[in-house]
């Protein structure tokens, strides 16, 4: 016996096929927009903090040539790595040495930090449990650690992983200016989704005068076998 396909069947499928089409287009644009936002505004946001770092020192009776040096040696490095990141946005490619470990992931970008002190206590032991939220952990703190010193005029920041064996819990705390109320915008738009994207939840509260709180929890994924 034959299948008959008719016209109807045939124009169906060609219009699904068409939406399907446009839906995967949409989700990768959507993907390297949110990526851009996030590696490009981290990277303009600490050349920006170092460009102001040399220039308090070049108006100094007596500059710090070796301090100074440093802070445009930073910036060279951050203006190469931004360039590199922005490539592997739209390219879905990643240089991913340090995505081993939820504490190293976070380690990565207070390291990049120049210009604000920020203290990260990890409590709790780490394990392959964690594995899956690296990147989403590393895309949020770098996300608010980047709001952080753009917006609230924070000059500290402290960070506090909480491994807890049936969930990760990370409170970001900054003393910035905080606000009277909290707009969800791109970055904390973003923060929440990825961190709902998990199974899990995500919390902003701000005192003005009395800085920024984040607060992230992702349960873990057991392993049923």
């Amino acid at each position: 016996m034959a299948t008959i396909i008719t016209v109807s069947d045939v124009t169906d499928y060609y219009e699904l096929a068409e939406a399907e089409k446009k839906l995967s287009i949409e989700q990768e644009l959507n993907r390297i927009a949110q990526e851009m936002h996030d590696s490009a505004g981290h990277t303009f946001t600490m050349i920006s903090s170092l460009a102001k770092i040399a220039n308090c020192e070049i108006v100094k009776e007596s500059p710090d040539m070796a301090k100074i040096s440093e802070s445009l040696a930073d910036i060279d490095g951050l203006s190469r790595s931004g360039v590199t990141q922005l490539r592997c946005s739209i390219n879905n490619l990643r240089e991913d040495e340090f995505m081993t470990t939820v504490t190293k992931a976070i380690q990565t970008v207070i390291d990049a930090v120049r210009g604000v002190e920020i203290d990260f206590c990890p409590q709790g032991i780490e394990d392959e449990r964690y594995a899956f939220c690296i990147r989403s952990v590393y895309d949020n703190v770098r996300e608010t650690v980047t709001n952080a010193m753009r917006y609230s005029e924070a000059d500290r920041i402290d960070i506090i992983a909480k491994f807890l064996g049936e969930k990760l819990e990370i409170y970001i705390l900054d003393n910035g200016r905080g606000c009277d109320s909290i707009k969800e915008n791109n970055g904390l738009r973003g923060i929440r989704q990825r961190t709902e994207a998990l199974g899990g939840t995500v919390r902003f509260m701000s005192v003005r005068g009395e800085g920024f709180t984040t607060i992230m929890s992702i349960p873990i994924k057991e392993d049923k076998k």
